[in-house]
């Protein structure tokens, strides 16, 4: 207990009245700065300066890369990033949703390719505008990651994360494609702030529907965004009681009905069933059930698929999408309840391979082996970092929406999807925040255990001494 005691003294006199470690483990950054400033006004003009030129830096070397590595999308068949830059030109050219055979398609979220065909339509159709497009997005995320790490924690973790994610080797490369990575990171990174900025004040209710609004916007990028309202909610009930937190959740979904429920209705008229935002979402449902799971993502189901629905060929496209999603979410449920087992050895599996690795996006070629470790060593280690950096965060009542984030998306991807490093892309940013207070506690440990300890009295003693 002693030593308990004293150690909690010795982290107050050592971190004074700051939330963070990383203003402990260096200087104060401008004359007056209070420690642990966790705001963005009265910035100094210095570290205004460097935000500047690490955003304009984020801006250059992301299409420095996509202008290098020239990923011709519409010269070769890309798979997802080729169907998303046809899905913007259809809507572009007012062919509305529709795939190679101009048929209506559901299978695709509508978000990305909506926002790409108003640049194409403002810009042209050229593959340049979608590179600059992810590098302006890709520049704004780091100036969102600083303003979000500084509200959070202080400026200099702001600055600090807002230079690690613009130096982010798999953000830089997903410039390059035309692909829902960067803009979703973005609107994602964006309602984060906006319920960070919020959610301690006593704000009229058009806020949080604005902050629904946002959340719908994300959605029909990614569908994942759809549920995230869950974790809101719980970090409100310990914010502001459950009362207030049932409140603001039913505001914030009506916000995001609002956004989705009308592509819902398009749907259903359209392909003659509700679904919700895009049939991919069975899709990764069945990838992840079945027989052949392994954890990962595998072509080996489409064999699955003719052998348990042969018939399925026989359809238009447009039924084939529906019926498909609607077989695909029944098996997936089904072998979930009956294959307990197997689902279980599954999610360690689907976790892994969820956070192994960060190379997805680099084209196979010349040097791609050697960008491909660089990727993946810059990942490791900022995840490294950030594991420690994640001390202290579920105690602090805003900061904790941080690891119910990452909570949140390990059990999309290791209980509900199956495991991709692609999927782990909106936790970019979080991980940029968490590492540089990752790297300053474990610089702050080292310094302590080089130092004698002191007991609260100022005398040495050993650790389990009485």
């Amino acid at each position: 207990m002693q030593l308990r005691r004293a150690h909690a003294l010795e982290r107050a006199r050592t971190f004074g009245n700051s939330r963070d470690p990383l203003d402990a483990a260096l200087p104060s950054s401008s004359p007056g700065e209070p420690v642990g400033a966790n705001s963005t006004a009265g910035m100094p003009s210095r570290d205004r300066a460097v935000l500047a030129a690490i955003v304009l830096a984020a801006f250059l070397v992301r299409l420095a890369w996509a202008l290098f590595a020239h990923v011709d999308v519409r010269r070769r068949f890309f798979l997802d990033t080729s169907m998303y830059d046809l899905l913007a030109r259809h809507l572009a050219h007012g062919m509305g949703f529709t795939g190679y055979r101009v048929q209506p398609i559901a299978f695709y979220a509508p978000g990305y390719p909506a926002i790409l065909a108003i640049a194409y339509r403002a810009f042209g159709e050229e593959l340049a505008v979608a590179w600059v497009l992810n590098a302006v997005l890709g520049a704004l995320s780091c100036a969102l990651v600083h303003v979000l790490g500084s509200r959070l924690f202080s400026r200099r973790v702001g600055l600090a994360a807002a230079a690690v994610l613009a130096l982010f080797p798999s953000q830089i490369v997903a410039a390059s494609l035309t692909m829902t990575e960067v803009v979703f990171c973005f609107l994602f990174t964006a309602a984060i702030y906006l319920f960070v900025r919020w959610t301690d004040e006593d704000r009229a209710a058009w806020r949080w529907f604005a902050f629904g609004l946002l959340l719908g916007v994300a959605s029909l990028v990614r569908g994942v965004a759809l549920p995230f309202v869950a974790v809101p909610f719980v970090c409100w009930i310990g914010l502001v009681g459950l009362r207030v937190a049932i409140t603001r959740s039913a505001v914030t979904a009506a916000g995001l009905a609002l956004v989705v429920l009308p592509w819902t209705a398009r749907n259903w008229i359209v392909m003659g069933a509700p679904i919700l935002i895009s049939a991919d979402a069975p899709y990764a449902f069945f990838n992840a059930h079945n027989p052949l799971a392994f954890g990962g993502q595998s072509f080996a189901i489409n064999q699955l698929r003719r052998q348990e629905w042969p018939w399925l060929t026989q359809l238009r496209l447009s039924e084939r999408e529906v019926e498909e999603a609607r077989l695909e979410l029944r098996y997936g449920l089904k072998y979930m309840l009956t294959h307990p087992r197997h689902e279980i050895e599954l999610i360690p599996r689907r976790l892994f391979l969820f956070y192994a690795g960060d190379h997805h996006g680099i084209v196979p070629g010349k040097g791609s082996a050697a960008a491909e470790a660089i990727a993946d060593g810059y990942y490791l280690l900022i995840f490294l970092l950030a594991v420690p950096g994640l001390r202290g965060t579920i105690a602090d009542r805003r900061a904790r929406v941080l690891p119910f984030t990452i909570a949140y998306f390990s059990f999309l991807h290791g209980v509900v999807f199956f495991g991709d490093p692609r999927y782990h892309a909106p936790l970019v940013p979080i991980f940029a925040i968490l590492a540089p207070r990752g790297a300053a506690e474990l610089w702050l440990l080292a310094r302590k255990l080089r130092s004698p300890a002191k007991s609260p009295h100022g005398a040495s003693y050993v650790a389990g001494a009485q």
